[in-house]
């Protein structure tokens, strides 16, 4: 299935906000991100980085707010995010931003929480609650999505990979903690006006621990939550860059090899 972009009757890109920005600040603002999640998620950024025999010299860090980044055209050599994307509302045009801030040959790298993230959580939402239809996991980005934005935005040499991370809580309640300790709460707009019932997380509770639940090395029950982090890395074209071989021009054919 193709990824489609919303438009206007001008045939222009469409911006439809998903996410609640006041709301998303003010959990921020509440929140600690001085956490083993974030931090997780900030090395597998920089070992990514490291890998790279580049020398950046003007490095621009993009947070959930950036959305509407104004810069000069060739300015960055490097613009780089952690776990913030997935709080974007506009991707495509984000993306565009950022290709027109770096320099030629300037890199793009990011990571953010991805499709899988929370399945088993979502899964018990939707078994707990089977006729409701309002949202209550914010949607996120998948890896194949990642691809196609990264190429629709006119990126060179895109990557996209794709870490798991399992971590394990005593119960739904204290999962819920710790999302919302940083900031990783449901913030769109289109959820629930009325308060989720503690009669209702206990019911989701009870098939978590049915579901997606181990012993763990002391005999006590736990349920297992995964956070998936995708990150996604491009350059801004440039002639020196490595390009892919036109259709017909290899000199050895697919029959001979086999």
């Amino acid at each position: 299935m193709s990824l489609k972009f919303p438009r206007t009757p001008d045939n222009t890109l469409k911006n439809i906000d998903i996410f609640n920005k006041p709301l998303l600040r003010l959990k921020e603002a509440r929140s600690n991100r001085d956490d083993f999640l974030v931090h997780e998620a900030r090395s597998i950024l920089d070992e990514k980085l490291l890998d790279v025999r580049k020398t950046f010299h003007n490095v621009l860090e993009l947070t959930r707010y950036d959305e509407t980044l104004e810069s000069e055209c060739d300015t960055y050599d490097l613009i780089k995010s952690t776990l913030a994307m997935h709080w974007v509302n506009d991707v495509f045009g984000l993306l565009q931003k950022i290709k027109f801030a770096l320099v030629s040959d300037g890199m793009f790298i990011a990571n953010f929480f991805g499709g899988e993230c929370l399945k088993e959580l979502k899964n018990c939402f939707l078994l707990a609650d089977k006729n409701s239809i309002s949202p209550r996991v914010s949607p996120f980005i998948t890896a194949e999505d990642a691809a196609k934005l990264l190429q629709a935005a006119g990126f060179a040499l895109p990557v996209v990979d794709v870490d798991k991370i399992e971590v394990s809580y005593k119960n739904v309640f204290s999962l819920m903690h710790h999302l919302r300790k940083i900031g990783e709460t449901n913030s769109i707009f289109r959820q629930r006006k009325n308060f989720t019932t503690k009669t209702f997380m206990t019911r989701v509770n009870e098939i978590y621990l049915e579901n997606y639940s181990a012993i763990d090395e002391f005999g006590e029950k736990r349920i297992t939550a995964t956070f998936e982090i995708i990150t996604m890395t491009g350059w801004k074209p440039h002639e020196s860059q490595q390009k892919p071989l036109e259709r017909g021009s290899a000199k050895k054919s697919l029959k001979d090899v086999l």
